[in-house]
């Protein structure tokens, strides 16, 4: 009666944690199919991680360019400070073909001085110095690639801080979905471990109900005792174990020796070519 209370109470549980199982598989199904699981948020997180790790990347790129830029922009600076925007030149006016003309024409009306005369004039000129020009042209060029680099890495800058401010978001939603997947996969593991613990109980006690069905029972033919003393190592056993083997590898080797030395006497003994 005994165990027919406990099979029937081992059946009871059995079905009430497998009706708890379905429960909770069906919260676990429901669970991966919500939108927006850990899967995805894992998707999420790792697209996050690599935009911010190109992000550092292209930045760090930017700001080498940015401080060789502005090295040469300085360069550029310092070398326009020391050229002259103008070139002066001193010259006669009979080497200008403008003042050489002028000189004709007022030939033709009579006032015509010396050549002379001419020649001794001096003048200064001035002219544009290209070098100089050049220079500020790259310079000016150069200031534009600095102020375009600063736009670049003040965009990246900010969309880095975006990027990193929605990755901190995702990871502690993607936590919290992460503990609470974990929480029902140990719940539905612990269902299933006391449902077959139940189960192999439940087993036990039919097999007991079968026992006694048939008349038989089990009983207890005599209890295990303890040894009074160690069963092993037995160390006269041993010994004579270890005497015997010692006095029949001794007979076996006398008679291979004294087998060799006759083997070895008769060859000697032979004549050669018999």
């Amino acid at each position: 009666e005994q165990i027919s209370l406990a099979s029937s109470y081992l059946d009871n549980k059995i079905r009430e944690k497998e009706t708890e199982l379905g429960l909770v598989m069906e919260e676990y199904k429901l669970f991966l199919q919500e939108p927006g699981g850990a899967g995805e948020l894992q998707a999420e997180v790792d697209a996050k991680v690599t935009a911010i790790t190109e992000n550092k990347l292209e930045l760090e790129y930017l700001q080498i360019s940015l401080a060789a830029a502005r090295a040469e922009r300085e360069a550029l600076e310092k070398e326009i400070g020391d050229t002259d925007e103008l070139i002066v030149t001193k010259k006669s006016i009979t080497d200008d073909p403008f003042l050489l003309k002028a000189y004709e024409e007022a030939g033709m009306s009579g006032e015509k001085p010396g050549l002379e005369e001419l020649a001794g004039l001096q003048m200064l000129s001035e002219e544009p110095n290209p070098v100089y020009y050049e220079l500020l042209s790259g310079l000016k060029n150069k200031t534009v690639e600095i102020e375009s680099t600063e736009e670049r890495i003040a965009g990246i800058s900010a969309s880095l801080d975006k990027l990193q401010q929605e990755l901190g978001k995702l990871y502690v939603i993607y936590m919290e979905k992460s503990s609470q997947g974990e929480a029902l996969e140990k719940e539905l593991s612990f269902y299933k471990t006391t449902i077959e613990t139940l189960e192999s109980h439940y087993l036990e006690m039919q097999m007991i109900a079968s026992l006694e069905e048939e008349g038989e029972s089990i009983n207890v033919v005599s209890p295990a005792d303890a040894p009074q003393s160690p069963v092993e190592p037995r160390k006269m056993l041993n010994m004579a174990i270890a005497g015997v083997l010692g006095l029949m590898v001794s007979g076996f080797l006398v008679f291979f020796l004294h087998y060799w030395e006759t083997s070895n006497d008769h060859r000697e003994s032979t004549p050669a070519g018999v």
